[in-house]
């Protein structure tokens, strides 16, 4: 039931309700995923009135419909400390080599399991990760050895720009 959910945009906006309380308890803000994006922890849901932000994992979701997300309890939410999405939408892709290959738009998932990242440009196996930044993914061959007709992306990248970084200068900003 709950699985049929397939990208994080089947995730954002919807309503969350308590099934003990008959209540909506907020919508889904965002979506969060372990640090190498392999797997989806759960939401972040904002209640509407006072504007909190709140966490559900996964286990905590039971099961869902075109419009909204269902749990048992209010008090299944947990607090926000930190304020640090890992939801990668919007983060520029490149390959090992510097390739641009696009920003991400969605996150393909089979149960809370992530498959593929979707940019504007290719999809890419997730299992193909090198770096999770928090501004950046890059993906390679991750130091495995893939099969000769294995695919890293599966949308045409030969004539998409290639990135060279000759210098880089950090600047503190006070």
């Amino acid at each position: 039931i709950w699985y049929n959910m397939k990208t994080i945009n089947d995730f954002i906006g919807k309503k969350v309700v308590a099934l003990s309380h008959g209540a909506c308890i907020g919508y889904v803000l965002d979506v969060t995923f372990d640090e190498n994006l392999k797997k989806m922890n759960g939401i972040v849901i904002v209640d509407e009135e006072n504007e909190d932000e709140k966490f559900l994992s996964n286990e905590k979701l039971l099961s869902q419909n075109y419009e909204y997300i269902f749990v048992e309890s209010a008090f299944d939410c947990e607090n926000i400390f930190q304020n640090q999405s890992t939801n990668p939408v919007g983060k520029i892709v490149f390959s090992e080599n510097g390739d641009d290959l696009g920003r991400v738009e969605d996150v393909v998932m089979e149960k809370s399991n992530v498959q593929k990242i979707v940019t504007n440009k290719s999809e890419i196996n997730v299992k193909n990760i090198i770096v999770n930044g928090s501004d950046f993914l890059i993906f390679g061959k991750n130091n495995k050895k893939i099969k000769k007709n294995e695919k890293i992306f599966n949308k045409n990248v030969k004539n998409m720009p290639k990135i060279e970084v000759h210098n880089i200068a950090i600047k503190q900003i006070t």
